[in-house]
């Protein structure tokens, strides 16, 4: 990691990808450890916390599949909608004149479905974006920043004794400020992977291909696979 630091830009984007790391960390675990503090049957809640992981990793897959969207903006997009779903919970009205406890649950479960699939989205992100010859590093490094925000995670339960909007405010915002720091990364998707630290600035300078060129590129490999099968066969 020692190159990384006297690499231009990727020390910045080392930063980054370390921050959203925590920030994911610690709102996941939050959501997941907290949902005993919903109202309502707990067990119900627990499940229903889990069940959502499920769409949510189906949406990263598309997103991150997709040449249309790109990798930054959808996993920038997933951040928002946990953000947002999150600070929604702090304007609901909580003087028990009526009942909006199944709002909030609805609200927290969405918040998880987003930070569910961002997190996910983080993971092949950061491989992307470190060269080969430091990937293992960084990944490992922002792991450990993670677990750091993992830890901290629980602590946040308790503020909910202090007031219920403390933590969806902590999360909301939290989640919002990743939104904006992984647009700053470089875009990765339908791009080699940069190999050494010295081209690395050369590789950003690369602009990454629009879909009609990815279209135009995986043509071109399938036909060279092709041509390669045939070879092989004779």
């Amino acid at each position: 990691m020692i190159g990384v630091i006297f690499t231009p830009y990727l020390r910045v984007y080392a930063v980054i990808l370390m921050l959203v790391w925590g920030i994911d960390s610690m709102v996941y675990y939050g959501l997941s450890l907290g949902t005993h503090t919903l109202a309502g049957n707990q067990y119900l809640n627990f499940f229903i916390s889990g069940a959502v992981e499920f769409p949510a990793y189906l949406t990263c897959m598309y997103c991150l599949n997709s040449q249309r969207f790109g990798r930054t903006k959808p996993t920038s997009l997933l951040h928002v909608i946990a953000g947002v779903s999150l600070l929604f919970i702090t304007v609901i009205p909580q003087d028990g004149r009526k009942d909006f406890s199944w709002l909030v649950i609805t609200l927290t479960m969405i918040g998880k479905y987003g930070i569910s699939a961002s997190f996910a989205a983080i993971y092949l992100i950061t491989l992307e974006v470190y060269p080969t010859v430091v990937r293992n590093a960084g990944v490992g490094s922002s792991s450990v920043v993670a677990r750091v925000g993992a830890a901290i995670a629980p602590l946040t339960i308790y503020f909910q004794e202090v007031s219920h909007v403390v933590q969806p405010i902590l999360f909301g915002c939290l989640a919002l400020a990743a939104a904006v720091l992984i647009i700053l990364v470089p875009e990765t998707a339908s791009r080699p992977l940069p190999e050494t630290l010295e081209g690395y600035t050369k590789w950003l300078r690369k602009k990454s291909p629009n879909t009609g060129n990815c279209e135009a590129s995986k043509q071109l490999e399938n036909e060279q696979e092709k041509t390669a099968l045939q070879a092989g066969a004779y």
